[in-house]
C-alpha cells in the first residue's frame, strides 16, 4: 500500500494538535508479501505420542496437546509457558449491534447461535515429512435442527507452528437466518497477554462496510484499549484486512495468528448480557481473540447490513490460519514479529469439468511457479477437497523448484454419492522453504459445482426503516 498524505495542521487548535493530518488516501500498488509471519529456521521433525484421550505433538521448545473427547487443541506450551486457555472453537455469534436488536437478534437466538455446543467425530492422526496432522470433524449444534458441520485440520511442524485448516457450513435453521454474524474461531489466551499488535486496518475499529477511513498499517494497543464504550454494550473492536496479529505479556510468551483475516480481542465474552457498560463482567482468567474469515458489516441508521456486506448462511466457507508461538526476542520486543518478507511460490488451481453429479469425478490441476531469485526447496502441494469428496492424491512432493520454473500436477476428485449439492471449493496449499530459511505458504482455490446446485441463499435487502442505531 502507498499512503498519500494530505495537509496537516501547523499549530495546535482547540480540536487537534499540530501535525494532525486533515486528509489522506491509501491505495494498493501490487504485491502480497508481508514481513513477520513465518518462523525462521528449518523445522526439525516432530514427536507424536498418545496418552489416553490426549494427543501430544512436541518439539525442542514446545508441547501441543489435543483432546479426543472435546475434539480441540487444549494446550500450546512453549518454553514452559502456556499460551492457551482453550483452543479454536467455532465463532458464529456476536453481541448484536443497535441496528440488529430486533429482526436479526431474534432469528440468531432462535437458531441458538448464542449457545452453540460442539460434538466431535472420530479424530485422526497422521505424520508426513516430519509434520503431524490432526483432523477433527464435528457438529456444532444450536437449537432444534440448527447446526454447523465443520472440519478442523491442524498441521504442526517442528518450529511449533500450527496451520489450522477450517471448513464449515450451516445446516437446518442456521441456514435460514437473515445473515450470519461471522464465521471463524475463537481462542482463549491468558489474561496476562495484554499487549496487542496487528498488521491491518486501524487504529480504530472497522467493519467491511465501514473501513475506507482506516488505513492499513502496523498498530499496537492493549486489550483493554480495544473496548469501545457504546452506551448499549454490543460487538466492537473489529479490524479488517488483517495479515497478522499478536498477543503477549511482554516477558514470558506470546502468540501470533496470520492469514487473510478479520480480528478483534476482548476481555468480555458475555457482552450481550449487560444492559449498560458498568454491568460488564471480565472473563475469569482469559482474553478472547476472535480470528475470523468473514464478519458481517454493521449497517447504518434505519437500515440493516447491505447484501454485499453480509455473511451468507447458505454458503460453505473454507480458510486457513497460521498459529505461531512468538520467539523470546519477539516477546521482549512487545510482540511485533521479527521475520522478513520472504518470497514464496505462486499457485493456481483449476477444475474440469466444474459440474459434478453425485458419485461422479473431475480433474483438479495445480500449477506451482517460482517467481523468486533463488530456488524454493522441499515444495509440497496439499489439495483440500470439499466435505464429502476425496482426492485420489491429496499430497504431492515436488522437491526443488528453480527460479522462474513451474510445475503442474493433477489428480482426480471423487464426489461421494451422498455428498451435498451446491457450490463448493477446492483449495490448493503450497508449502516451500524459501530464503532466508523459513517455511512459507501459498494458497489458491477453485469453484466446483456439485449438481444439482441449490439456489443461493437470498440476502437480506433493506425494505423498511429501523430504529436509530450505531
Amino acid at each position: 500500500m502507498v499512503d498519500r498524505g494530505g495537509p496537516a495542521l501547523r499549530a495546535d487548535t482547540p480540536w487537534a494538535r499540530a501535525g494532525h493530518v486533515l486528509t489522506a488516501q491509501q491505495f494498493p500498488v501490487g504485491g502480497d508479501l508481508v514481513a513477520g509471519p513465518p518462523a525462521l529456521g528449518a523445522p526439525p521433525p516432530v514427536s507424536v505420542s498418545e496418552e489416553g484421550d490426549r494427543i501430544v505433538v512436541s518439539g525442542p521448545e514446545f508441547r501441543h496437546t489435543f483432546d479426543r473427547a472435546s475434539g480441540t487443541l487444549t494446550s500450546m506450551r512453549v518454553r514452559g509457558v502456556e499460551l492457551l486457555r482453550r483452543g479454536p472453537a467455532l465463532d458464529a455469534w456476536r453481541a448484536p449491534t443497535n441496528n440488529e436488536r430486533r429482526d436479526e437478534e431474534l432469528a440468531w437466538r432462535a437458531a441458538g447461535l448464542d449457545r452453540l455446543t460442539t460434538t466431535p467425530g472420530p479424530v485422526t492422526v497422521s505424520q508426513h515429512d516430519g509434520e503431524a496432522r490432526v483432523s477433527v470433524p464435528s457438529t456444532v449444534s444450536g437449537t432444534g435442527d440448527s447446526s454447523f458441520r465443520q472440519l478442523m485440520t491442524y498441521t504442526v511442524n517442528g518450529n511449533g507452528e500450527i496451520r489450522v485448516r477450517h471448513r464449515v457450513e450451516a445446516q437446518g435453521a442456521a441456514r435460514n437466518v437473515p445473515y450470519l454474524p461471522r464465521i471463524g474461531f475463537t481462542l482463549q489466551v491468558p489474561q496476562e497477554f495484554q499487549r496487542f499488535h496487528w498488521h491491518g486496518r486501524g487504529p480504530v475499529e472497522n467493519y467491511v462496510d465501514r473501513r475506507d477511513g482506516t488505513a492499513v498499517g502496523v498498530y499496537s494497543s492493549t486489550v483493554d484499549e480495544q473496548y469501545v464504550p457504546y452506551s448499549w454494550p454490543q460487538d466492537h473492536g473489529n479490524h479488517t484486512d488483517v495479515r497478522w496479529a499478536t498477543l503477549t505479556d511482554g516477558s514470558t510468551g506470546g502468540l501470533l495468528v496470520a492469514g487473510d483475516l478479520q480480528v478483534s480481542v476482548t476481555p468480555f465474552d458475555e457482552i450481550d448480557r449487560a444492559a449498560y457498560p458498568f454491568a460488564l463482567r471480565r472473563n475469569p482468567g482469559w482474553n478472547t481473540l476472535h480470528v475470523n474469515h468473514a464478519v458481517s458489516g454493521v449497517g447504518e441508521t434505519f437500515y440493516p447490513v447491505l447484501p454485499d456486506y453480509q455473511v451468507r448462511p447458505g454458503e460453505e466457507y473454507g480458510y486457513s490460519v497460521l498459529l505461531r508461538p512468538l520467539s523470546a526476542d519477539e516477546v521482549r520486543a512487545g510482540g511485533r514479529p521479527a521475520g522478513p518478507a520472504i518470497c514464496r511460490a505462486t499457485v493456481g488451481v483449476g477444475v474440469d469439468p466444474a459440474d459434478v453429479p453425485a458419485g461422479g469425478r473431475t480433474t483438479a490441476r495445480v500449477t506451482v511457479a517460482n517467481p523468486c531469485p533463488s530456488a524454493l526447496r522441499d515444495v509440497t502441494v496439499d489439495l483440500w477437497p470439499p466435505d464429502g469428496w476425496r482426492a485420489e492424491t491429496d499430497r504431492v512432493t515436488l522437491g526443488e523448484l528453480a527460479p522462474g520454473a513451474s510445475k503442474t500436477v493433477e489428480t482426480s476428485l471423487v464426489r461421494d454419492a451422498n455428498a451435498p449439492g451446491g457450490r463448493r471449493w477446492v483449495d490448493a496449499e503450497v508449502i516451500a522453504t524459501g530464503a532466508p530459511e523459513a517455511r512459507v505458504r501459498s494458497v489458491a482455490r477453485a469453484e466446483v459445482r456439485a449438481t444439482p446446485v441449490a439456489a443461493r441463499s437470498e440476502p437480506v435487502v433493506p425494505t423498511k426503516p429501523k430504529r436509530p442505531g450505531r
